[in-house]
């Protein structure tokens, strides 16, 4: 019996943040994934970005990353990578990675990576919930 696949990711795209790009009309790139659980995310931000440019994603409107709504991540020559449990509610879901810049002279791209994992690698408590629910109904409990 072959063992089934349980990374369905990582996932990669880049946000370039054109320069003076202001908050309320943040630059915007799509990224399609698929599976049933993110499991973990990250922002790499270059050399340069002097903590001036920002990132946040997000599923519809519904802000992701960071956790709390308005907030942006920032950084300056570091990767902000952090484990996180994500549901989707779809097999296939288009995420949306927003940012802006404070930087009025140059542009700056950020790389978002997530990790993405099939339901049984993610959640592996569930194949013996499963065994002890087949078990109670063949001794009729």
């Amino acid at each position: 019996m072959e063992a089934a696949t349980i990374m369905t990711g990582p996932y990669e795209t880049s946000l370039t943040v054109p320069a003076g790009r202001p908050e309320d009309n943040p630059a915007e790139v799509k990224l399609e994934i698929e599976g049933d659980v993110v499991t973990k995310i990250e922002f790499e931000f270059p050399a340069g970005c002097c903590r001036l440019a920002r990132v946040a994603g997000f599923y519809g409107i519904k802000q992701l990353w960071p956790v709390e709504a308005g907030t942006w991540f920032a950084s300056d020559d570091y990767v902000i990578s952090m484990p996180v449990t994500w549901d989707l509610p779809e097999r296939k879901v288009t995420l949306t990675f927003k940012g802006w810049n404070e930087d009025d002279t140059y542009p700056h791209t950020i790389t978002c990576r997530l990790c993405v994992e099939d339901m049984p690698a993610a959640k592996p408590w569930q194949v013996l919930a499963d065994f002890i629910l087949i078990l109670k109904r063949l001794i009729g409990v």
